[in-house]
């Protein structure tokens, strides 16, 4: 049994050597495959739709030999795709199927046809008696499966099962010749790729990189106190109230129009500087006729009124010594750097945690994988155990701890798989992508290890943010203790404005009188 054993390994291996020369031939370049961007797993899914119209869930995770989470993602991606739906049963609704959409039949007829015209180019390079020989043989090799599989019903024995295991591993990498599409290399990201993809999608730190630009701009805002300030005002009077006590003139009715410009800006020393224009044009109607000026009587006129003035403002004590403005100003800049520190911090903890999950399922893997080679010794020391105790050389008490030992290398082996699946999850999750499979190949621990080992001295660039917010926060507080210092103070502030005025009957006189500094008005 050995020596058939050994026989079937060769095959095997022979075959293996022989899979990418043929799976080169299968897809010609520059040929169109629709399922050339689906992954082997949803290949394998979808061809069981070829033999029963529906499935449950649960039946399509025992055909496809997948865990049910596993089988649901791979449902979930072709759903996404529109290759396949799911219907609830009209008699149960609590039953769910999953089948063809009318794109996934278009899309299985389309492959089939490409796999057909793949499979004659390959078998033309055999004359037709080889051709018969090989459908043959291969009819023989599934008539002895079938033959196995069924004896292996009636009575399972662990040298059998091992034959059976090698042998549909065999078959399964000969389908895998006349399959629609040959299996895929795994694509790999590397570490730094990965990296690149969290700060791209993660969501957190798209929020964080928001936050951090929002309040970038609070600090512009919180200098706008210092920006120069424009006022325009323009105002249309009419006054019907006639004369008022004590007014020597007639009126009967003012009609006027004022334009007020004026421009204003705070220093940091807290001096204030404003510049100022008005110009107004009075239509005056009189009462009775008046003696305007000696020789002039009027019953209306039109009088034109212009000014001009620089005015500075200063408080002594809370602005020019204390600086309270300039210290509120400066506090709020402080406290707007101390969260923007913190979130920079919160988002180098969250690569931090990427760079560590990297690793981690890196890690996961290598773990299953030497959890699987010990479950192969382990079964191997069992089958050892067993041919032995039939052979009289043992007795049954080393069978039974051979057996307990197998039960804690399959234990060992499933935790493994679940670390796996829950470091998967961890990783897609911080790449801004859903459920529990990493299709992707990682980088292998020995080699990131052996990459960091050639680096002698770890140098430090920067400094923490965390560090920063914390320097941040002390000084804002400081500015807050000195504004509030200040603002509690009694206060001396100076005042001083130079007005330069014009009056006349034409506009162009009361300007030249502006113009001239002829009447000037001085205030402090």
């Amino acid at each position: 049994m050995e020596n058939i054993f050994e026989r079937i390994e060769k095959v095997k291996r022979i075959f293996m050597r022989i899979m990418p020369k043929m799976d080169s031939q299968l897809v010609a370049k520059g040929t169109e495959n629709p399922m050339s961007n689906l992954t082997i797993s949803e290949i394998k899914l979808l061809h069981l739709f070829k033999d029963q119209e529906k499935y449950k869930m649960s039946e399509l995770a025992k055909a496809c030999g997948m865990p049910l989470p596993t089988a649901t993602h791979v449902v979930d991606k072709l759903v996404k795709n529109n290759l396949v739906k799911r219907t609830l049963d009209e008699n149960d609704r609590r039953v769910i199927f999953v089948e063809f959409t009318e794109e996934g039949r278009k899309v299985m007829t389309v492959c089939d046809a490409h796999h057909k015209e793949n499979v004659k180019k390959m078998m033309s390079i055999l004359d037709k008696g080889d051709q018969e020989r090989l459908v043959s043989t291969m009819e023989q090799f599934a008539a002895v499966i079938e033959e196995i599989s069924q004896k292996m019903e009636k009575k399972k024995t662990i040298k059998e099962n091992r034959i059976l295991k090698t042998v549909l591993a065999f078959l399964f990498a000969a389908g895998a010749i006349f399959s629609p599409l040959a299996a895929a290399e795994q694509k790999k990201l590397s570490f730094d790729a990965y990296i690149s993809e969290v700060k791209a999608n993660n969501p957190d730190l798209k929020s964080t990189a928001l936050f951090i630009d929002a309040m970038g701009k609070k600090i512009s805002q919180s200098e706008m106190v210092y920006f120069p300030r424009f006022i325009g005002n323009y105002t249309y009077l009419d006054d019907k109230s006639g004369a008022g006590f004590g007014s020597t003139l007639p009126l009967k009715e003012n009609n006027t129009y004022s334009l007020d410009l004026g421009l204003s800006k705070k220093w940091n020393t807290g001096t204030v500087t404003s510049l100022g224009f008005t110009n107004s044009i009075s239509a005056i109607d009189l009462s009775s006729p008046y003696a305007l000026f000696p020789g002039l009587t009027v019953s209306n006129f039109t009088g034109y009124s212009t000014s001009a003035y620089v005015k500075v403002e200063q408080s002594l004590i809370k602005e020019l010594v204390g600086g309270a403005t300039e210290a509120g100003i400066n506090k709020a800049k402080a406290g707007v750097r101390s969260g923007q520190y913190m979130k920079q911090f919160a988002a180098q903890q969250q690569l931090l945690r990427a760079r560590s999950t990297y690793l981690a399922l890196s890690l996961a893997r290598d773990v299953v994988s030497f959890r699987k080679q010990e479950l192969k010794r382990a079964e191997d020391i069992l089958k050892w155990n067993e041919d032995r105790v039939y052979n009289d050389l043992a007795d049954k008490g080393d069978l039974l701890q051979a057996k307990g030992f197998l039960g804690l290398r399959k234990l060992n082996m499933q935790m493994a798989v679940e670390d796996e699946r829950k470091t998967s999850r961890a990783f897609n999750e911080l790449r801004g992508k859903e459920g529990s499979v990493v299709e992707e190949s990682v980088t292998g621990l020995d080699e990131i290890t052996s990459f960091y080992a050639k680096i002698e001295e770890l140098k430090v660039s920067g400094k923490r943010a965390d560090v920063l917010s914390a320097k941040a926060s002390l000084d804002s507080a400081n500015f807050a203790k000195t504004e509030t210092a200040y603002s509690l103070l009694p206060d001396v502030s100076v005042f001083g404005k130079v007005t330069l005025s014009g009056l006349d009957l034409t506009n162009d006189g009361s300007f030249s009188q502006v113009t001239n500094a002829s009447k000037p008005i001085y205030l402090l």
